[in-house]
């Protein structure tokens, strides 16, 4: 397609776009998996379009026009916290999607690495992670080290422990894995970490809106956020379930001192602590 020269109406522009979704799935069919970004019910879709067209034209670029953007980003940051256990250290930020609040903290566990070592920091992460801890590695000139998953797509706690090395920046954990939606064993791999002094993220996008209000409801679900003393880092998607629209933003946060980290898009983040 060239670029017009001609105007297009308003009505042409509305039925090109009608065109374009007439062979897309309905997210709201109830037969999707996966892929379904649903606000939840229609009071609350209502309610999300609202705010997101009273913020779609002002940017997170400079907080001194905008203060209102950095008054939510401090206010979802400390609520999204206390959701994950964490203390008063915790700090955060939104970024654009679960993938950037990945490749926020796999950058920040670099960083940390490379204030005492030289070689090639390597991310060890079971074969179930999400695909953005192999992007982040690609961006930021990281070594991808694979550990096998036992016979309930976990990863193998004694591959784990054989695969973590000197040159290790950084552990993974999933709360849940998008594959199969199990999750790893959180406790066990906080306390490898701390013991190795490896930084620990914890990939909770899918799970950061979810298990804490499945435990609420009476699931036996194992600790697996900051009230781990292991955990670095943790990424939770707003817009998964958290009823926020899809992907505009991430939110992450971190202390140097402490090297821990949130994250989830926006209107997701990542918290570091």
């Amino acid at each position: 397609m060239e670029f017009k020269e001609s105007r297009t109406s308003k009505e042409e522009v509305l039925r090109r776009a009608e065109e374009y979704v007439s062979r897309d799935m309905d997210p709201l069919s109830g037969r999707m998996w996966g892929h379904v970004y649903v606000l939840g019910a229609p009071d609350v879709i209502e309610l999300g379009k609202a705010l997101y067209l009273k913020f779609m034209d002002k940017t997170m670029l400079d907080f001194t026009v905008y203060p209102s953007v950095l008054r939510m980003e401090n206010e979802l940051v400390g609520m999204v916290s206390s959701l994950l256990h964490g203390d008063d250290e915790v700090v955060g930020n939104f970024t654009y999607g679960g993938t950037e609040s990945i490749i926020l903290a796999m950058k920040a566990a670099r960083e940390r690495f490379e204030r005492s070592s030289s070689g090639t920091p390597e991310i060890v992460l079971p074969a179930t992670a999400h695909p953005a801890f192999r992007k982040a590695a690609e961006y930021l000139g990281m070594r991808v080290v694979t550990v096998k998953v036992d016979g309930q797509f976990r990863a193998d706690l004694e591959d784990v422990k054989g695969k973590l090395g000197g040159n290790t920046v950084a552990l993974i954990a999933s709360a849940p894995n998008y594959p199969f939606g199990t999750v790893d064993d959180v406790q066990a791999m906080a306390e490898l970490a701390l013991d190795r002094g490896v930084w620990f993220h914890v990939d909770a996008c899918v799970g950061g809106f979810l298990l804490p209000f499945l435990r609420e409801l009476g699931e036996d679900v194992p600790p697996f956020d900051f009230s781990l003393e292991g955990v670095s880092s943790v990424s939770a998607d707003l817009h998964k379930y958290g009823y926020a629209p899809a992907a505009p933003l991430s939110s992450s946060s971190g202390t140097p001192s402490s090297g821990r980290a949130l994250s989830s898009p926006r209107p997701s983040g990542r918290v570091t602590r």
